[in-house]
């Protein structure tokens, strides 16, 4: 078994950001793994447009990075995978210009860590995890479940299974990178 880190390819595409900033804190918070489909409210978003290292234009991805965790991903993204995520994440509406784009909110929390084999760094003056370096998952627990965040950690990386990973490389979506961050044969 496979499992791999979902991230946005910053390098080549841009992102998102907010109309109104002050609203960043606030949305930070939401996103932990909680349905948030009927309190939703759409907010307003503006495209970024940077450059590469090279001083070359950036593109639209299908999936952008957003906040901490949270992505931004275009109807293309949504009915490419449905059969994948459903039941996994919700897509939130946002308000950009004319075209749909949607903030996932991936609600499957797995308690899944195998705290024996993972290596975590540690808080020096607490003692308290602060982050995951090397993960070792439980792998019942993960079974038939292609996209999901660990519960222990609710607020940090956003996980697919090798399944959706190879769903995803055989698409025409752009924007996305992958960490392998388990393989039980290792």
């Amino acid at each position: 078994m496979k499992i791999w880190e979902l991230c946005a390819d910053v390098d080549g595409f841009d992102g998102f950001t907010l109309v109104e900033n002050s609203k960043k804190l606030e949305l930070i918070d939401m996103f932990n793994g909680t349905k948030l489909a009927k309190i939703w409210t759409p907010v307003i978003v503006k495209y970024i447009n940077g450059r590469n290292i090279k001083g070359k234009p950036k593109r639209k991805g299908d999936l952008s990075h957003f906040l901490a965790g949270a992505y931004i991903v275009n109807s293309i993204f949504v009915d490419e995978l449905k059969d994948y995520v459903e039941g996994h994440a919700e897509f939130l509406p946002l308000i950009y210009k004319d075209k749909e784009y949607y903030l996932m909110n991936v609600t499957t929390m797995v308690n899944c860590i195998n705290y024996d084999k993972s290596e975590f760094e540690y808080s020096l003056s607490t003692g308290e995890i602060m982050w995951c370096k090397r993960y070792s998952f439980i792998e019942e627990c993960l079974e038939g479940i292609h996209l999901f965040r660990t519960a222990e950690f609710p607020r940090a990386s956003i996980f697919i299974s090798d399944e959706l990973k190879k769903r995803i490389s055989e698409s025409c979506l752009e924007g996305i990178r992958f960490i392998e961050v388990y393989d039980s044969n290792e």
